[in-house]
């Protein structure tokens, strides 16, 4: 994980607990430190980090609370979710994979599930935090029986707008969620037709780029038009091995319009 902040980059390892500062111009790494009362090796310990108000927010995946790092005072804190290290069973999905996704939207930082049962909003100038189920019981509810891996909801997610994001559900379905920050309304979409399934998802100014893995097909869809297009990727590829993710995760280059 990386996060630019003015002259230095921070940097967070995946794996370990431990916090690093790379300097842009010199591109010399310091270890800063690590988080208290926190495994030090773990795997998705944190999987994002958000930066509010000179704070560094750390998202957890493993990790049972939210790592914060403040710049100025050079502090690490941590905020609770509402359970105990002792209470963070990682033999259980819900929390080994907790977090993936997290937006700051008016001062509010916001988790959305990965495979936790809860979204999170933590008011970062309040110092209040609150949580709800029901994105996680919609979802569940209603494609418990599609998903392509047990207790997933939503891996990846990107902003369309500084209020909405989009995201897809690891599920046999061909459909894009969007959820707004701000009133926590949500809707979905189909995307091309029934057989098609995503595993990732990148967004793109008015375009949303999604992979599906079984067909190996890069996928291009018009959020207003709706407008459906696709790239058989393994037609590139030599020595292609059906059922092989030939893309771990997509990025879009270049200048895009900010938020």
């Amino acid at each position: 994980m990386l996060l630019s902040t003015m002259s230095t980059y921070g940097l967070h390892h995946l794996e370990y607990n431990a916090l690093f500062k790379m300097n842009i111009r010199t591109h010399h790494i310091d270890y800063v430190g690590s988080f208290p009362n926190e495994e030090f090796q773990r795997y998705w310990l944190y999987t994002s980090i958000n930066e509010c108000n000179g704070k560094l927010y750390f998202t957890p995946g493993s990790a049972y609370e939210i790592g914060v790092y403040d710049v100025k005072s050079q502090r690490f804190e941590k905020i609770n979710i509402g359970i105990t290290k002792q209470d963070n069973d990682l033999s259980k999905i819900k929390y080994a994979r907790k977090f993936m996704s997290c937006f700051v939207y008016d001062n509010n930082l916001i988790l959305i599930p990965w495979c936790y049962d809860k979204t999170i909003y933590y008011d970062t100038v309040a110092g209040t935090l609150s949580v709800s189920n029901e994105l996680f019981d919609y979802f569940y509810t209603k494609y418990k029986n599609f998903t392509t891996f047990p207790g997933y909801l939503c891996c990846l997610a990107g902003n369309i707008n500084e209020s909405e994001i989009v995201f897809n559900l690891f599920c046999s379905k061909n459909i894009v969620f969007f959820y707004n920050l701000q009133t926590k309304e949500y809707r979905e979409k189909p995307v091309g037709n029934e057989q098609r399934t995503f595993k990732f998802i990148e967004y793109d100014d008015k375009q949303v780029y999604l992979y599906d893995d079984k067909a190996n097909i890069l996928i291009k869809w018009g959020i207003e038009d709706c407008k459906y297009s696709e790239c058989h990727i393994a037609d590139n590829v030599p020595e292609f091995k059906p059922g092989v993710w030939l893309v771990p995760n997509i990025v879009v280059m270049g200048k895009r319009k900010k938020i």
